[in-house]
């Protein structure tokens, strides 16, 4: 008759711990919170792209319309949150210089422009 053998086995881990598993999310944790600056700086830089995108638009479109008058005159304006100026100087008999400036605050109260020159050949 065989003899049965005894076979020992080995217990070996399965699984983790629970400091195991508190260990790695602290270290997730920590992770995360060092990308919060960094989407407080892309927020900040895309708001400050968006708003000299907008000056640009502004400035450019006085310019066409200026181009389009019959008369070229200096003036000023304001849209939504963006102050315009334009002056319009003549350099010679036949050529004038159109200047655009579109000035505007940021969130922090920090002042922006945006500054477009022209030349109009009569």
């Amino acid at each position: 008759m065989m003899r049965m053998r005894k076979i020992r086995f080995i217990q070996s881990e399965k699984g983790i711990t629970l400091l195991e598993v508190m260990a790695s999310m602290v270290i997730f944790s920590l992770g995360l919170l060092m990308l919060v600056p960094l989407m407080l700086a892309t927020i900040t830089a895309n708001d400050s792209a968006n708003d000299m995108s907008r000056a640009t638009l502004f400035a450019q479109q006085k310019l066409e319309q200026l181009r389009s008058a019959s008369i070229l005159a200096s003036g000023n304006d304001t849209i939504e949150d963006m102050s315009r100026t334009w002056t319009v100087e003549t350099v010679t008999s036949s050529l004038k210089k159109i200047t655009v400036n579109v000035t505007w605050q940021d969130q922090m109260s920090k002042s922006h422009h945006v500054q477009t020159i022209t030349y109009e050949i009569d």
